[in-house]
C-alpha cells in the first residue's frame, strides 16, 4: 500500500481514494496490521497535500484507521472495564478535531460533499464514547442541521441521549431524554443505516420503549425567559450556545432549559461531617454564572454607547489600533474565572474521593494520577472505575496545556494558545485589536507593532471566552452527575447502615445581594 500511494504515476486524489478504500478494508476485517501501515501512509500523504479539502479528508481517515485498530485490539482482549488512558482514542480525537476544523474556519465549502456530518457525526461517536455526552451532542446536531437526512446521526444521537438519562438523578428530565431518544431512533429505523448498525439500534428502541411504556405523553411546557428584554435577550443566547447548568439544555432550546437547576446530587457521609461539599459546588456554580453574565455583556455592549466608567480615563494612542473598554475588561475577566473553576472542580472532586493530594498539588489536569505525576500512572481509584461522566471529565481535562511536565501534550489543537491567553491575560500583555480598523490598516499596524505584548482581535477573543465557557460548564456536569453515578456504586456496596436523611433548605433569591 504505501509503494503504491507514493507512485508518481497518480495524483493525490487517487492517492488518497486508495488509503480509503484500503482503511474501509481494514476496518471491516479489523486487520491491524494492514491499518497500522495504512496510517504511516495517511501521514506521509499529509506531509505533500497542499489543499485543505484533501488534508481534511486524510484526518478523517487516519481517525477511521485508529478507531479500527482500537476496536481490533479490543474485542482480542475483552477488558472488563473500559480503560481510561487510549492512545488510538486520542489519534482518532485529533485527527477528527483537525479534520473539522478546516470547515469551522470555513476553508472549505460547507456541505460540499457527504464529508463535513460524518466527520461531526464520528466526532459525536467518540467524545460519547469516552464519557463527554454532553458535547456528543452538539457534534450529532452540527451533522443533520448539515444533512437531516443521514440516519447514522440520528440514530445515535438516540443512542447518546438514552445512555445520557440513564445517568441523570432527575427522573422528569430522564423521561425527557428519553422521549427525545425514541423519536431520534424511530427517524432513523426508517433512514438507511450503516450494516450491523439497525439491530443494534432497534434493541435501544425497544428498551426505551419499554421503559417509557407506564407514562402517558406528555409536552414538554413553554416558560417565560424572564421579566425585561434584557433578561430575554440574555437568557436566549445562553440557551442557544447551551451555556445553561441544566442537562435539558443539551436538547436545543426549550424554555424548561433556561434556568441554573442542576447542583450535587444526594450524598451519604459519616452523621458528623457537614455539607462543605455543597457549599463548595455553591460557589464554583455562582461564579461560573456571574462569570457566564460578565461575558455576555462584554460581546453585546460592544455597539452601545461608551459606559460612564470609562470616560475621562487618560489614554494614550499607540498607533496600533488598540481596543479599550469596560465591555473588553468584562470579556477578559469572564475568561481569567471561568479558566479558574477548573481547577475549584479537581479540589471538589479530590475531596470528595478523600485523595489525600496536598492542597496546593492539586490541579485540574495532575489530580487524576498518582503523585501528581502521568509518568506514575492514573491513581487506582479512577483506573478501576466504570463511572462514566468522571471519566468524560478525565478526557475533558486533556483538552488543557499546562506548563508542567508531563502535562503539555493536548488532545485539543487549540489548547495551548488558550494557556497563553490565560497567562497574558494574568501576569502579561494582552492587547485587544479592532479588527476592522487592523483589517484596513494593516501595514500601518506593522510598523507600530507592540512587542512586549500578545495580540489578538476582539472577536477571536470573544470566541475563545465562549468555548472555555462551555467547556466549563460541561466540566461541571460531568462532575456533578460523575458523583451521583459513584453514590449508586458506593450504595450497592454499603451494608444495612440506617441513613438518616438531611435535607438542605434552598437559598431564596430575594436573599442574594
Amino acid at each position: 500500500m504505501a509503494k503504491e500511494s507514493r507512485s508518481a504515476k497518480k495524483s493525490i486524489e487517487d492517492q488518497i481514494s486508495l488509503l480509503g478504500r484500503f482503511i474501509d478494508h481494514g476496518v471491516d476485517h479489523l486487520l491491524v496490521n494492514e491499518l497500522d501501515e495504512a496510517t504511516k501512509t495517511g501521514l506521509d500523504l499529509l506531509s505533500v497535500a497542499k489543499e485543505e479539502v484533501h488534508s481534511a479528508t486524510l484526518h478523517y481517515f487516519l481517525a477511521n484507521a485508529f478507531a479500527g485498530i482500537r476496536i481490533a485490539e479490543s474485542r482480542q482482549e475483552t477488558p472488563t472495564k473500559i480503560p481510561w488512558e487510549d492512545s488510538y482514542i486520542e489519534n482518532e480525537l485529533v485527527n477528527l478535531r483537525h479534520a473539522f476544523k478546516y470547515f469551522q474556519q470555513k476553508r472549505i465549502n460547507k456541505c460540499e460533499n457527504d464529508l463535513e456530518y460524518r466527520i461531526a457525526t464520528n466526532l459525536g461517536n467518540v467524545l460519547n464514547h469516552i464519557g463527554r455526552f454532553s458535547e456528543a451532542i452538539e457534534y450529532w446536531d452540527y451533522a443533520l442541521a448539515c444533512y437531516p437526512e443521514f440516519a447514522m446521526a440520528e440514530a445515535n444521537r438516540g443512542y447518546g441521549l438514552y445512555h445520557y438519562a440513564s445517568v441523570l438523578y432527575d427522573p422528569g428530565h430522564q423521561i425527557i431524554f428519553l422521549r427525545k431518544a425514541k423519536r431520534n431512533l424511530e427517524l432513523a429505523l426508517k433512514g438507511r443505516l450503516e450494516r450491523g448498525a439497525r439491530e443494534a439500534f432497534e434493541r435501544v428502541f425497544g428498551n426505551i420503549d419499554r421503559i417509557l411504556a407506564p407514562y402517558r405523553e406528555c409536552p414538554v411546557r413553554e416558560y417565560s425567559l424572564g421579566r425585561s428584554k434584557r433578561e430575554k435577550v440574555y437568557r436566549a443566547w445562553a440557551l442557544e450556545n447551551r451555556v445553561f447548568l441544566n442537562p435539558l439544555n443539551d436538547l436545543g432550546m426549550y424554555s424548561i432549559a433556561a434556568t441554573d437547576v442542576l447542583t450535587l446530587p444526594s450524598i451519604v457521609t459519616d452523621i458528623e461531617e457537614l455539607p462543605h461539599l455543597y457549599g463548595l459546588y455553591n460557589q464554583i456554580k455562582q461564579e461560573f454564572v456571574s462569570a457566564r453574565f460578565l461575558l455576555f455583556e462584554g460581546i453585546k455592549d460592544r455597539e452601545g454607547a461608551v459606559h460612564f466608567s470609562d470616560r475621562k480615563v487618560l489614554l494614550y494612542n499607540t498607533l496600533d489600533y488598540p481596543a479599550f473598554g469596560l465591555s473588553i475588561e468584562k470579556i477578559k475577566m469572564a475568561f481569567l474565572s471561568l479558566y479558574s473553576l477548573l481547577d475549584k472542580i479537581a479540589f471538589l472532586i479530590s475531596h470528595y474521593l478523600k485523595l489525600m493530594i496536598p492542597e496546593r498539588n492539586i490541579s485540574f489536569r495532575n489530580f487524576w494520577y498518582s503523585k501528581q505525576r502521568k509518568d506514575r500512572g492514573l491513581r487506582t481509584e479512577f483506573r478501576e472505575s466504570a463511572n462514566w461522566p468522571l471519566r468524560g471529565l478525565f478526557w475533558l481535562s486533556k483538552d488543557f496545556y499546562e506548563e508542567d511536565t508531563g502535562f503539555r501534550g493536548s488532545i485539543e489543537p487549540d489548547a495551548k494558545e488558550l494557556n497563553n491567553l490565560r497567562n497574558q491575560m494574568a501576569h502579561k500583555y494582552l492587547k485587544i485589536r479592532d479588527e476592522l480598523l487592523w483589517v484596513e490598516n494593516h501595514e500601518v499596524f506593522e510598523t507600530f507593532k507592540d512587542r512586549l505584548c500578545l495580540s489578538i482581535k476582539r472577536d477571536h477573543l470573544e470566541k475563545k471566552a465562549v468555548k472555555l465557557l462551555k467547556l466549563v460548564r460541561n466540566a461541571l456536569i460531568y462532575c456533578a452527575l460523575g458523583i451521583h453515578c459513584n453514590e449508586i456504586y458506593e450504595k450497592r456496596k454499603r451494608d444495612d447502615s440506617i441513613i438518616v436523611p438531611m435535607p438542605l433548605g434552598k437559598i431564596r433569591d430575594e436573599w442574594k445581594v
